[in-house]
C-alpha cells in the first residue's frame, strides 16, 4: 500500500493528508508489561485505534477499559498470530524475558507480514549485539537482525536501564528494609523512564516513515550510580533509602536462593557488570529528538512514584 493510498479512509476513519500522516490500527504485543502498557496508553491518549495482544484479557482490563480492543496472542502459539495481526497497520513487539527469546520472533514476523502489517517497532536493549559473548545482548542482537531481515518496515528501540525497575523489582526491599541491592560497584547508568520509552514508541507508530530502518539508543538525561539513586529515593520518600553493593558471588547466591534459573542468574550478573563498567552511562539525544523535550530525570520519576516506595 502506498502512502497516498494509506491516506484514504480506513475502517470508517479518515487519516490526515500525506504530510504528517499518522497510522491507525496498531497492535501492541506485551501490552500488560511495564513498557507495553505505556505504549498503549500513549497511543490511546493520541486517539489511535489500538489492539492489545494478550494471553489473558483480565490482565489487560485497565487498558481495555481505557479503549483498547483485545485479541488473543500467545508467544510460541502460532495459531494465535494471524487473528491478532489481522487488519493491523503497525505493531509494537516486546519479546518475553525467557531463555533464547530471539527464536520466538521469526514466525511472529512472518505472520505480521502475511497479515499486511506495514511497520513494526521492536523493543531491544542498549548494547544489543548478535556477536556478543553476553547471552542477553546476543539474543537481543539476533532478534534485531531478524526484524531487519523480515521485509517489514521496522524501527528498533534500544533503551538503557528502566527507572521503573527500582519500584517494580526493588520496591518490596525498600519498603521492608529501606535498602536495595546490586553489584554495580559504583558504575553509572543513564536510567530512562518507561513512560518516555512508551511515548517514543507511540510517536513512531503514529508516523513511521521518518523512522523506517532506524535504531534509537534511548537514555535518560543523566547518568547516576546506584548510591546516587538511593539518595534521590530518600529525598522523594522522606526516609533514608540505602544502596547495598554486593560482590558478584553474593548476588548470584541470592538469585539462586530466590529460585532463578542459571541463565537468568547469568543475565542479571551481566546487567550489573554493564553498570559497573560504565557501558550504560552515555546520554544520547534520541528521546529529545523524537519527543521534542528532554527525558524525565530520575528525581522527577521518583517524585511521582514515591508512594510506592513508602
Amino acid at each position: 500500500m502506498s502512502r497516498t493510498q494509506h491516506s484514504l479512509e480506513l475502517d470508517g476513519r479518515t487519516e490526515a493528508g500525506s504530510k504528517g500522516m499518522t497510522m491507525t490500527d496498531v497492535l501492541i504485543i506485551g501490552a500488560t508489561g511495564t513498557v507495553g502498557s505505556e505504549v498503549t496508553r500513549a497511543l490511546l491518549a493520541a486517539g489511535v485505534s489500538t489492539r492489545v495482544g494478550v494471553r489473558d484479557e483480565a490482565r489487560a482490563e485497565a487498558l481495555i477499559s481505557a479503549g483498547a480492543s483485545p485479541a488473543r496472542f500467545v508467544w510460541g502459539e502460532p495459531d494465535t498470530y494471524a487473528g491478532a495481526f489481522a487488519g493491523m497497520r503497525a505493531a509494537f513487539l516486546l519479546v518475553p524475558f525467557v531463555e533464547d527469546f530471539h527464536t520466538l520472533l521469526p514466525p511472529v514476523l512472518a505472520a505480521a507480514k502475511e497479515a499486511g502489517v506495514e511497520h513494526v517497532v521492536k523493543l531491544s536493549a542498549a548494547g544489543a549485539d548478535a556477536s556478543s559473548d553476553f547471552d542477553l545482548a546476543r539474543w537481543h542482537g539476533l532478534g534485531d537482525e531478524a526484524v531487519a531481515a523480515s521485509g517489514l518496515g521496522f524501527t528498533v528501540l534500544r533503551p538503557t536501564f528502566f527507572q521503573d525497575n527500582l519500584v517494580n523489582y526493588q520496591g518490596a526491599s525498600i519498603r521492608s528494609g529501606a535498602s536495595f541491592y546490586g553489584a554495580s560497584h559504583g558504575g553509572r547508568s543513564a536510567w530512562i523512564s518507561s513512560r518516555d520509552i512508551g511515548e517514543v514508541a507511540a510517536a513512531i507508530l503514529r508516523d513511521p516513515a521518518p523512522h523506517a530502518g532506524r535504531s534509537y539508543d534511548l537514555t535518560g538525561p543523566e547518568a547516576l550510580a546506584d548510591a546516587e539513586v538511593a539518595a534521590l529515593a530518600s529525598a522523594a520518600t522522606g526516609a533514608e533509602v540505602r544502596y547495598v553493593d554486593l560482590d558478584d558471588a553474593q548476588l548470584a547466591a541470592a538469585l539462586r536462593d530466590g529460585g532463578a534459573p542459571e541463565w537468568r542468574v547469568d543475565a542479571m550478573l551481566g546487567l550489573e557488570a554493564v553498570k559497573a563498567k560504565g557501558w550504560a552511562a552515555g546520554v544520547t539525544p534520541d528521546v529529545a529528538s523524537i519527543l521534542g523535550r528532554p527525558g524525565e530525570p530520575f528525581a522527577e520519576f521518583l517524585a511521582r512514584r514515591a508512594d510506592e516506595l513508602r
